[in-house]
């Protein structure tokens, strides 16, 4: 559990192991194992080459885990290069090089647990969720307004997100597979459904079982990827100027933080001036920012800053992945119908919606299957 079966066979050349799941990777490069014809090896190159054939699954600052067993002719090798013969030199480097980076693509983008499609290609399970949150946003009512002079209709239960089909005629839907998010858009007029559980998930139906999504991860995706583009852009970011500028004392080290990524911090919306001493005083804050929350969230991304200092992330990453982290709707918080809607919306836009930056799965699916063994059904 948590590792992909890693197989390639070019016939003199064979390469087999196991790698871990994006969301097993560790801060430290500790147990990553490469052996070349049963002996262990070590290749800056190889280790390069399967963090690639990750993608953008894994951040940076992140490291696989994996055991991997390369048998390749002697001639083909050179193991005199070191005199304890843990380095090796290729015959031909790139191809071995490209060789470890299409076998372990594959065998993410083959692993039912990573959707495929986010590193370019599909199969039946991402596509049918894709499909149906593509859908959810032709599907989502407009707010019903109506004529001057008539009263607004009474209110509707929340977990009935507006919908006018009876429950017992939606099951019979659901059974018969009425509601597939495969038909056409003009074949549907309702919107997807979504229910918080806990105030931590997002749970939705789909053909095969349910989709779950964790909201404070997927409103990380969301910031990340929206300040990232901001920032690489060098486009303005809207800010909020603080009717009643705050002023945040620092200890030394903070403060020797915050000089050195001020620049970054100014580009994100804040705008903060030096008084005497180590104190500042912020007169503006990005327009994600709660207004009273300045302090608390400028002080949690200097802590993220200097946590991740070792990272392989450029200052700008850690900028975004620290505001988005720290930023994001938190574990507990209640969300509307409206605002689950907004969120899995802008989730799907995204580029790598599956995943946070740290890595974390953003969406899981449980199969009806595996519902049905739980209650004995098969």
């Amino acid at each position: 559990e948590g590792l992909v079966y890693v197989r390639e066979d070019l016939g003199e050349i064979e390469l087999e192991g196991y790698v871990c799941r994006p969301d097993m990777t560790r801060g430290n490069s500790e147990n990553q194992y490469i052996f070349l014809n049963k002996r262990a090896i070590q290749n800056r190159n190889l280790n390069h080459a399967i963090f690639q054939g990750y993608g953008n699954l894994i951040e940076r600052s992140r490291y696989p885990q994996y055991v991997m067993f390369l048998n390749i002719p002697p001639h083909l090798v050179d193991v005199n290069v070191h005199p304890t013969k843990m380095e090796v030199r290729f015959a031909n480097e790139r191809a071995i090089y490209h060789l470890f980076l299409s076998a372990v693509r594959k065998a993410i983008q083959t692993d039912k647990f990573i959707p495929a499609f986010s590193m370019g290609e599909t199969d039946s399970r991402q596509a049918e969720i894709n499909r149906q949150f593509k859908l959810q946003r032709f599907a989502t009512p407009r707010p019903f307004r109506p004529p001057a002079g008539q009263p607004l209709p009474p209110p509707k239960d929340q977990m009935s997100f507006g919908y006018t089909v009876p429950l017992q005629q939606q099951i019979e839907q659901a059974e018969e597979g009425e509601t597939d998010a495969s038909l056409p858009e003009s074949e549907t007029s309702q919107p997807v459904r979504l229910w918080q559980v806990h105030r931590r998930y997002i749970f939705s139906q789909i053909k095969s079982g349910l989709v779950i999504i964790d909201q404070h991860v997927a409103h990380e995706r969301v910031l990340y990827e929206k300040f990232l583009n901001y920032l690489e852009k060098d486009k303005p970011i809207p800010s909020q100027k603080l009717l009643f500028p705050q002023t945040l004392e620092l200890a030394l080290e903070d403060y020797l933080i915050l000089t050195e990524i001020k620049e970054w911090l100014f580009k994100i919306g804040f705008s903060f001036t030096e008084l005497s001493g180590r104190t500042i005083l912020i007169e503006a804050i990005p327009g994600d920012v709660k207004v009273g929350y300045e302090g608390k969230i400028l002080l949690e991304i200097i802590d993220y800053y200097r946590e991740n200092e070792g990272s392989k992330y450029k200052p700008h990453q850690k900028i975004a992945a620290a505001f988005a982290c720290k930023n994001a709707i938190k574990s507990g918080e209640k969300l509307t119908p409206t605002e689950m809607a907004a969120l899995v919306d802008q989730l799907f836009a995204t580029r790598e919606p599956y995943f946070c930056p740290h890595g974390r799965p953003v969406i899981v699916t449980l199969d009806l299957a595996e519902i049905d063994k739980k209650f004995k059904r098969i």
